[in-house]
């Protein structure tokens, strides 16, 4: 998407209600996607899969949230000096239509992955709360999470699990690692942990009168991040490791580390000879054609080339 489209899609973004911009999020997708992208609208989160994924073919998960924390439906978006403000002086809601608007963008220019817009995260991550309970069979075949909702232009959030092959992918881009808190990839990740990241996507001073959005650092993370995608599809990260809460990491295999999901475990399970009476079963369904487990299946059916399909 060119600068200007995607200045006009932020702009629209950023002025929808909170009805309005479910509506703008399911319209856009219909309108410029077709037949690339299908629509799950539930209550508290819209998901966005590609018609042509296939089971064996593993995608990242891009995540966002449409609500903000205004306190007010109407505002008014005004551009100074490349920042975009609410004229009103109140909060701007950058926080996290930016990452939505650059998501939307992605889907606008076809780039595979499964887009994931939830609601209600600055009250809890309802909305995440609502797609682990949906979409259990969509996370088995998702091999990380990003998020798009970190403030600033060039920083990755990091929580309980990180890759560095992951890391070093968007650092490569000019990023640096930070500490997160709480956004909703961390959520799903802490009941169906991989390798996760939150990426920045322009916004500054969010949830305060003060908030704006730096513009050329919006599209500048457009265009990183649309170079990133494509690269992460069918690969898997087996390096995830968990945090000591520090955000020291370590290793991740271990009792510490959920493995009642049918997810394909790396081959390390065995190299570090975890307990045959724990994790028996799925070291048994070890893969000899990869360095995959296949639940349920004795024969290797894994796409490697599943990025032709787009």
């Amino acid at each position: 998407m060119n600068k200007k489209a995607f200045q006009k899609l932020l702009i629209k973004c950023l002025r929808a209600s909170t009805t309005g911009i479910r509506y703008l999020i399911c319209q856009s997708v219909k309108k410029t996607s077709v037949p690339y992208f299908t629509v799950k609208n539930y209550e508290n989160y819209i998901l966005i899969v590609p018609i042509r994924r296939t089971e064996s073919c593993f995608l990242p998960l891009v995540c966002s949230h449409y609500d903000t924390v205004r306190h007010v439906e109407e505002i008014e978006v005004v551009i100074e000096g490349g920042l975009i403000r609410n004229k009103k002086k109140a909060v701007l809601g950058g926080d996290d239509r930016a990452g939505v608007a650059i998501a939307l963008a992605m889907i606008h220019d076809k780039v595979p992955a499964i887009y994931l817009f939830c609601d209600k995260e600055e009250t809890g991550g309802f909305g995440s709360s609502e797609f682990l309970f949906h979409e259990q069979n969509i996370i088995k075949t998702v091999n990380c999470y990003i998020g798009l909702d970190r403030r600033n232009g060039n920083e990755i959030a990091l929580y309980d699990y990180a890759s560095e092959e992951l890391n070093g992918i968007f650092i490569s881009e000019g990023y640096r690692e930070v500490s997160g808190s709480f956004t909703d990839v961390s959520h799903i990740a802490g009941e169906y942990p991989k390798a996760t990241v939150n990426v920045s996507v322009g916004f500054h001073n969010e949830h305060t009168e003060k908030e704006y959005v730096q513009f050329e650092e919006c599209y500048l993370s457009l265009e990183r991040i649309s170079r990133i995608i494509p690269t992460l599809t069918g690969r898997y990260f087996n390096d995830l490791q968990v945090s000591y809460r520090d955000y020291g990491y370590g290793f991740a295999y271990g009792n510490s580390f959920r493995l009642d999901y049918d997810y394909p475990l790396p081959r390390v399970i065995e190299e570090k000879k975890v307990d045959r009476e724990v994790y028996g079963e799925l070291i048994d369904r070890l893969c000899l054609d990869c360095e995959f487990y296949h639940p349920g299946t004795e024969s290797c059916d894994f796409d490697f080339e599943c990025l032709d399909n787009f």
